[in-house]
């Protein structure tokens, strides 16, 4: 599958974060800067 839109792009940019982003989303309050 060609990916035309080169989608892996964002989810390599979030890769980095998203652990801290669901420990935020459980705790019910954002904390860091993840957007």
């Amino acid at each position: 599958m060609t990916d035309n839109y080169h989608l892996k792009r964002f989810l390599d940019a979030q890769e980095r974060v998203y652990d801290t982003v669901l420990d935020e989303l459980r705790a019910g309050r954002k904390s860091s800067h993840w957007m």
